[in-house]
């Protein structure tokens, strides 16, 4: 996170907002390493007719502040719905084992730069289990808004009442086409949501026990986006 604007240093962690995706009346809860970036692709997309080059020129475009019209935050939604109608309001859901693994493989292993990270010590080539421990550690603080937002649980980004669907990440390409957006922009802006684990069970015991409450939202069934809507 590059921005230096008042929002980020008020708060050194991304909050909770959705993303809007105006043309088709559909409001994403923008959730670090679920598909974040692909679907803010999709919405500048849709706005101003281009997708940019990476992924910083990405949420550099979209800002990390709601001045710039597309991020409401998520306590506000009601109110702006009630001034500009209806948005289908949904939040991806990524098995919790792979979104950790593809922070620590982004950060860790790949060097993309974040800050708070090298702080934390995260660029002295890690093992895995020194990873966990700083998700344990981030987890452990009692004021989600001060968890890094790629290790927040995605739970923390929203309440079931907020959204009309938890789209599992394997989902996302059809419930997008399903909504009237173009296959060839969903293709173009989306990555593969599996990598390969180099991880053993104890492991992913131990990420499954931290984001319990994760797993938990699965069990709303009446919210679970499927092929059968």
């Amino acid at each position: 996170m590059k921005t230096k604007d008042k929002y980020y240093t008020q708060n050194l962690f991304f909050g909770n907002y959705f993303c809007i995706i105006e043309k088709y009346r559909l409001a994403f809860v923008a959730i670090s390493k679920n598909a974040v970036t692909s679907l803010k692709n999709i919405a500048i997309w849709s706005k101003e007719g281009f997708i940019p080059e990476n992924e910083d020129d990405t949420h550099a475009y979209i800002g990390f502040n709601p001045e710039k019209g597309f991020l409401i935050p998520v306590c506000d939604m009601p109110e702006y719905e009630m001034i500009h109608g209806h948005y289908i309001k949904f939040a991806i859901w990524r098995d919790p084992v792979q979104r950790l693994y593809s922070c620590y493989k982004w950060f860790c292993i790949n060097k993309k730069f974040r800050e708070y990270f090298l702080w934390t010590g995260l660029y002295d080539n890690i093992p895995f289990n020194r990873f966990i421990d700083f998700a344990t550690f981030e987890l452990g603080k009692k004021e989600s808004l001060s968890q890094d937002e790629h290790i927040r649980p995605q739970c923390k980004y929203y309440n079931i009442n907020q959204v009309d669907y938890i789209v599992p990440i394997e989902y996302m390409n059809i419930f997008l086409e399903q909504n009237g957006i173009e296959k060839k922009t969903i293709i173009h802006s989306n990555k593969s949501p599996n990598i390969r684990l180099d991880i053993d069970k104890e492991q992913i015991k131990r990420i499954q026990e931290l984001y319990e409450q994760d797993y938990y939202l699965l069990s709303e069934k009446s919210k679970i986006w499927t092929l059968s809507h």
